[in-house]
C-alpha cells in the first residue's frame, strides 16, 4: 500500500511537474528518474507559443476595455487611472517573460546546486519535525495564496463568459509574474531551512561536548574543527547560491513591487470611488481577492527573510557558546573565531547586496506607500469633480 502511496505521489509530482510547462513558467521539468531537470525542442516551444498567445490575448482584451470606457462618464482621474491599467498588467508578465527566456536556465542551475547541496546535508543531518513544519507550513500558506489567485482569476473570466481555453491562457500570462517570484520564494525557504539545520547541527556539537565526561583532546579538537569547517563551507555555498538568486532577480522584483505598490493604491481608490456605482458582491468577488493576495503574498515573503536574517543571529549566539568550551585548544579557538568573523562578513555582504533588507519592515513601509497613493488618488478625484 505504502509503495503505491509513493508511486501515485511522484506521478503527482511530475504531472505538477509538466503544468509549469503549460502555464507558460518554464521550458524545464524534472525527471524524478534521474533526478535531474530536462527540456527539449517541444518544451521549449509550448513555453514560447502559450506566452505569445497570451500576450496577444491580453492586449486584445485591454484594447476591448479601453474602448468600452470611451462610452462611459465618468470622474477624470478615475479614468485615466483606469486606463493606465493597461501599464500596470502587461508591464510585469512582459517583463516575466523576457527574464524566464533570457536567465531561465540560471535559475535551473541554482536549483540543480541546491539540490545537491540538499543531498549532502540529507545524508549528514537527522531530519528535525520542527524545521520541516515550520518551513512547510510558509510553503503551504504560498501555494494557497499562489492557487487562490489562479482560480479567482480564471472565475472572473468564465463570469465574463469567455471562452475557457482565452480564459486560461489570459489567467497563465497575467500571473506569470507571481507564479515567478513563487519560485524565487522556495527557493530561499530550501535556503533557509538549510541554514536552520546548519545551526542545529552546531547545538547539537555544543550539547555532546557539554555532556563528555571526558576531557577534550587533541583529536576531539581536531574532528570538531572538520565538522565546524564543513558545516561554515556548506554554509558559503548557500549564501553564494542566494546572491546569484538576488542578482539575477533583483530588477524583476523591484518592478513587481513597485507596480504591486501603485496598483493596490490605485485598487483602494478605484474601490473606494465605484462603491455607488456597483454592488458589494460585486467588490467582494473581484477586488478582494485581488488586493489581499498580493499584499499576504508580499508580508509571507518578507517574513521569510526575517527567518533567514535570523539564523545568522542563531548561528552567531551559537558559535558564542562554542568558544567557551575550551580555550585550551588554539586549533578549535581559532576555528570559532574564523567562523565568527565569516558570519559577520557574510551578514553585511548580503546585508549590501538586497537579499536581507527584504523583512517586515520592509512590508509595514510598502503597506504605508500603498495608503499614501490611495489617499493622494482620492484627493485629486474629489478635486476633479
Amino acid at each position: 500500500m505504502k509503495q503505491h502511496f509513493q508511486t501515485t505521489k511522484q506521478y503527482c509530482k511530475q504531472i505538477c511537474q509538466f503544468f509549469l510547462i503549460f502555464v507558460g513558467l518554464t521550458s524545464y521539468w524534472y525527471d524524478y528518474k534521474k533526478a535531474d531537470f530536462k527540456r527539449n525542442i517541444l518544451s521549449r516551444l509550448v513555453f514560447v507559443t502559450l506566452n505569445i498567445i497570451g500576450i496577444a490575448i491580453n492586449i486584445n482584451e485591454d484594447k476591448g476595455f479601453l474602448g468600452f470606457l470611451e462610452h462611459i462618464r465618468m470622474n477624470t482621474v478615475l479614468r485615466y487611472m483606469t486606463a493606465s491599467r493597461f501599464i500596470f498588467i502587461m508591464l510585469p508578465p512582459v517583463c516575466t517573460f523576457g527574464q524566464i527566456c533570457l536567465r531561465g536556465s540560471q535559475l535551473v542551475d541554482i536549483k540543480r546546486k541546491l539540490q545537491s547541496l540538499e543531498t549532502e546535508c540529507r545524508a549528514k543531518f537527522a531530519s528535525c519535525k520542527v524545521i520541516e513544519r515550520k518551513m512547510g507550513k510558509l510553503n503551504l500558506i504560498n501555494l494557497i495564496i499562489g492557487a487562490f489567485t489562479y482560480i479567482m482569476t480564471l472565475a472572473w473570466n468564465v463570469y465574463f463568459k469567455l471562452w475557457w481555453l482565452i480564459t486560461i491562457l489570459y489567467a497563465n500570462i497575467t500571473l506569470l509574474s507571481p507564479f515567478w517570484m513563487c519560485q524565487y520564494f522556495q527557493v530561499i525557504a530550501k535556503i533557509c531551512r538549510l541554514f536552520y539545520y546548519i545551526d542545529k547541527q552546531l547545538q547539537k556539537l555544543l550539547q555532546d561536548v557539554t555532556n563528555s565526561p571526558d576531557e577534550m583532546d587533541e583529536n576531539t579538537a581536531h574532528e570538531i574543527c572538520l565538522e565546524i569547517f564543513w558545516l561554515r563551507r556548506k554554509h558559503f555555498e548557500l549564501c553564494h547560491l542566494w546572491q546569484e538568486l538576488e542578482t539575477m532577480s533583483k530588477w524583476l522584483i523591484c518592478l513587481k513591487r513597485l507596480v504591486s505598490l501603485i496598483s493596490i493604491g490605485m485598487h483602494l481608490y478605484a474601490v473606494m470611488a465605484e462603491t455607488r456605482h456597483f454592488p458589494i458582491k460585486h467588490l467582494l468577488f473581484y477586488d478582494l481577492p485581488d488586493i489581499l493576495p498580493k499584499i499576504l503574498d508580499f508580508y509571507v515573503t518578507d517574513y521569510l527573510c526575517d527567518l533567514t536574517k535570523q539564523t545568522f543571529m542563531d548561528l552567531q549566539l551559537t558559535i558564542r557558546d562554542l568558544s567557551g568550551l575550551d580555550s585550551k585548544q588554539p586549533k578549535l579557538r581559532r576555528e570559532f573565531e574564523a567562523f565568527s568573523l565569516y558570519l559577520c562578513f557574510q551578514k553585511m555582504n548580503l546585508h549590501l547586496s538586497g537579499p536581507i533588507r527584504m523583512g517586515r519592515r520592509t512590508w509595514f513601509a510598502m503597506m504605508s506607500a500603498v495608503t499614501t497613493c490611495a489617499i493622494v488618488l482620492g484627493q485629486a478625484h474629489m478635486k476633479a469633480a
